[in-house]
């Protein structure tokens, strides 16, 4: 198989990998609060190839990134985003935790 074609196939199960599900996680409910998170994805790929008289090969690779961004918290008719990459006071989602558990035992 030749490294174009590894990489297209590559890249063909990549796109069946990152749904729309995998940016915007599914919605958690907790009693009167609905919790989504939301996804940060990076993703690289490349491939190579050398030819010569000593040694010939083809190679290709990829890697990528998954990570948390944000938490979108619903409470009746209240939308508020959190940023979880240090942009918002953390505070401000320390004093709703409490209560999130509290509709979640309850």
């Amino acid at each position: 198989m030749s490294g174009i074609s590894e990489l297209e196939l590559l890249f063909d199960k990549i796109k069946v990998f990152f749904k729309s599900e995998t940016i915007m996680g599914k919605p958690i409910e907790a009693g009167n609060f609905i919790l989504i998170p939301l996804l940060s994805i990076s993703f690289g790929a490349g491939n190579g190839s050398a030819g010569g008289e000593m040694a010939k090969g083809t190679g290709s690779g990829a890697g990528g990134k998954v990570a948390p961004a944000a938490l979108v918290i619903i409470r009746d008719d209240e939308i508020r985003l959190f940023s979880l990459n240090g942009e918002n006071n953390p505070a401000e989602i320390s004093e709703l935790i409490p209560e999130i558990i509290s509709s979640m035992s309850g």
